[in-house]
């Protein structure tokens, strides 16, 4: 029996590789897929892995056409790039893999279907405990070709470029990589990467790729996993992220916010815990009211006292 492994290239994710067994596997967005993207905009995919390695894709439909799927040979669906190849054979790093990517006429597309408002939940703890997520050993990237050094992307990626300053996109950068121009990092929603791709739709329909993710995404991934309605989870900018409130779980969840960033793909640089401990005689039963905003928290008891939690009295 051959173990195949897919990696993740691009996106939210980026970076991911899981093992999978012959079998048949669905891709999606959705908690019940097999494999969960949150960012997968695509209508869900099958996977189908024969016992001989045979790899084949179908989209979710009984009477949907199979296509091969051949080994180590990066295929784009939406903004997401995956590659399939056997789990025990030398791989090249994920540069390599996006630098032979297939012009965007020729790729397998699944079937588009209209963006989720809301990321699917729990992505992070259902397919590191179910699949086991490979995190950090994969997210090996070249450094970025030089303009000068491929004069005839030259021209395409300081438009590009320039388009990016005027859409006011500072966590973007944009790089050649093979025969595509490549923009990558952090955008704050999915109207911001809406333009982006628009814009890159414009410029270089064939020879671009848009690999980015948005704040919003990745924010209600942390709270999702978390699930601490007490908790606030901020983006101080630089692919930074940070995570204030105050809960009887705090140590717990410090520990679990500090090992969130792993999960990510690059662009997410880190995520900081400042969760405080509740007192345990805040409880809701011994208090009338509570405030909590932006700058202040308080509890409020029943003899009219205010307590601050994370504040020592």
């Amino acid at each position: 029996m051959m173990t195949k492994e897919i990696r993740v290239l691009t996106g939210v994710h980026r970076g991911a590789a899981l093992r999978l067994s012959p079998g048949r596997w669905q891709i999606g967005a959705d908690p019940t897929a097999d494999i969960q993207l949150s960012d997968w905009r695509q209508a869900p995919l099958l996977l189908l892995i024969g016992q001989d390695g045979g790899t084949r894709t179908q989209a979710d439909d009984a009477d949907a056409a199979e296509r091969p799927l051949a080994d180590m040979r990066a295929v784009r669906f939406g903004d997401i790039v995956l590659c399939l190849g056997d789990a025990d054979a030398p791989w090249p790093d994920d540069a390599a893999l996006l630098e032979q990517l297939e012009p965007v006429a020729t790729t397998v597309a699944a079937v588009p279907v209209p963006a989720r408002g809301r990321p699917a939940a729990h992505w992070l703890m259902a397919l590191g405990a179910v699949l086991g997520l490979a995190t950090g050993g994969v997210a090996i990237y070249s450094q970025p070709s030089r303009a000068d050094d491929l004069p005839r992307h030259d021209q395409l990626l300081r438009q590009v470029r320039q388009q990016l300053l005027q859409l006011r996109q500072p966590d973007l950068e944009a790089l050649v990589q093979g025969d595509l121009i490549v923009v990558r990092g952090l955008v704050g929603n999915s109207a911001q990467a809406a333009a982006v791709r628009q814009m890159l739709q414009s410029l270089a329909p064939t020879q671009s790729l848009a690999d980015i993710a948005t704040v919003s995404d990745v924010i209600a991934n942390i709270q999702d996993t978390l699930r601490d309605h007490g908790l606030r989870v901020g983006y101080e900018g630089q692919g930074r992220f940070v995570v204030d409130g105050s809960s009887a779980r705090a140590a717990e969840l410090n520990q679990t916010v500090t090992q969130l960033a792993a999960d990510f793909g690059p662009d997410v640089k880190q995520i900081r815990g400042r969760i405080t401990p509740l007192r345990r005689d805040w409880a809701a039963g011994n208090n009338d009211s509570a405030l909590a905003t932006d700058a202040l928290q308080y509890v409020q008891a029943q003899d009219g006292s205010k307590h601050f939690p994370g504040v020592r009295e």
